[in-house]
């Protein structure tokens, strides 16, 4: 990224004053909502700063207040557009945490106490979301669609049928 790039549309980063908390937990999903803890679709980046996380890992950040939030150390990247938030993903797959990537694994849990892993499998997504409303697959991984009102849950299964990400955003 070259210094024009940097002047026309990038930010400087708007965490860059948020503490490190390395061992705060992820807030549970809320399996109505479809909240993150205290964080709502639609809600501000300041509101991440809520969930206990603590400074992003990364922060990539555009003058229009679209970016991410990536917080490899939980397997969470949060979207915003326009300054709010759109989507989330946790990432439960093996191949996430390749040196490459460098994520850990995620295991988002829902306030009903269930909780979701790379073990987690098309039985227990059922159950947490209901019947999906499409399927796909190919050779290498199938998906998964569920909605819940104006969002979206979206699960990437591995060609075992194992959970390899799970994202949740407004459509």
């Amino acid at each position: 990224m070259g210094l024009l790039d940097t002047l026309l549309f990038w930010r400087r980063n708007p965490t860059r004053d948020w503490t490190m908390e390395r061992d705060g937990a992820l807030p549970d999903i809320n399996s109505v909502t479809l909240a993150l803890g205290p964080l709502a679709f639609g809600d501000g980046l300041e509101r991440a700063r809520a969930l206990g996380l603590g400074r992003p890992d990364e922060c990539r950040w555009s003058k229009s207040g679209t970016g991410t939030l990536v917080y490899k150390r939980h397997g969470l990247e949060l979207e915003y557009e326009l300054g709010r938030c759109v989507e989330y993903t946790f990432y439960t797959g093996p191949e996430y945490a390749q040196e490459s990537k460098g994520y850990a694994l995620a295991t988002p849990r829902l306030n009903n106490g269930e909780r979701l892993s790379h073990t987690s499998q098309r039985e227990q997504l059922t159950r947490c979301f209901g019947e999906p409303e499409t399927e796909s697959e190919d050779e290498d991984d199938r998906e998964m669609l569920f909605r819940r009102g104006p969002n979206v849950i979206e699960c990437g299964l591995d060609r075992d049928g194992r959970l390899s990400m799970l994202t949740i955003y407004v459509d």
